[in-house]
């Protein structure tokens, strides 16, 4: 188990454990954005024509909408009540958005897995097509929290680490973590464990269990060289797609090289970081 939640947040930076995507005729790219989408979103879906020389004809419609249950279920929404331009140049792409709602039945989808397809014919008139799986989710009810106390660095100033770009669901690809009220410029790290921590250290407190498998993520500040409270890092986390992720935690601190700090460095709170569904 701690030994999963460690692989969501490396894979978030080293891309390690993702889940491979379902395939796709070559040549064509099919996105859908946001990749982890709330109930309510507007969901676009958009294909591109990679082939480089062939011309796709409409199958019905260069995006061939959605499936409940993922690619194979039923299907719920299509593209036949909206004007997509065709036949589709090599290079161009075409999109199409959906707001969530059952076209059969007139009302929105609840959470869960969806399929989103393509089917089109090339000038020689071979198929070409995919269907990609992402989930809509409900709201996340345990969202990144803070534990632990912060010390303080140059001008008084108590790095602040959180989480940005949405809730830590799976298949969130824009999710990041952020570190704030830096001196600018200055050294440091972010470390994530398996568990929380309280380890007294020279410098103040260590809240990352440092008994159980942990990773360390250098990072160097923006801002003003020098400037106490100018500096900052964003650091992209994207989370893997893949659903045995939910319930999983990683916990997370920074580190700071700071010489107005105690013993030269500043620690922001620990924060927890649950995966939802």
């Amino acid at each position: 188990m701690r030994s999963s939640t460690l692989c969501a947040l490396t894979s978030a930076l080293w891309a390690s454990c993702a889940l491979a995507q379902v395939p796709c005729s070559p040549g064509l790219d099919l996105t859908v954005s946001p990749a982890a989408p709330m109930v309510g979103d507007v969901i676009t879906v958009t294909v591109t024509n990679n082939t480089g020389g062939v011309l796709w004809h409409t199958l019905g419609a260069p995006v061939g909408g959605a499936f409940a249950g993922g690619c194979g279920g039923t299907w719920i929404w299509g593209p036949n009540v909206i004007d997509v331009p065709v036949p589709l140049p090599p290079g161009a792409s075409a999109s199409i958005v959906w707001d969530q709602t059952d076209i059969i039945f007139g009302e929105q989808v609840p959470p869960g897995r969806y399929g989103f397809s393509s089917g089109m014919s090339d000038d020689q008139h071979q198929f070409v097509g995919c269907c990609v799986e992402v989930t809509i989710h409900a709201p996340c009810l345990t969202p990144p929290t803070n534990y632990g106390a912060a010390s303080l660095g140059a001008g008084g100033f108590a790095p602040a680490l959180a989480a940005s770009n949405g809730p830590a669901f799976f298949g969130n690809d824009a999710f990041a973590l952020t570190v704030a009220n830096l001196r600018g410029g200055a050294a440091g790290a972010l470390v994530v464990g398996a568990a929380p921590g309280l380890l007294a250290a020279p410098w103040g407190t260590f809240l990352i269990d440092a008994n159980l498998p942990f990773f360390v993520v250098p990072f160097t500040a923006s801002g003003a060289l020098g400037v106490p409270g100018a500096g900052g890092v964003a650091i992209p986390a994207p989370i893997p797609d893949d659903p045995a992720l939910i319930g999983l935690v990683a916990y997370a601190q920074a580190l700071i090289v700071d010489g107005a700090a105690q013993s030269g460095i500043a620690h922001s709170a620990g924060l927890t970081i649950p995966i939802c569904p």
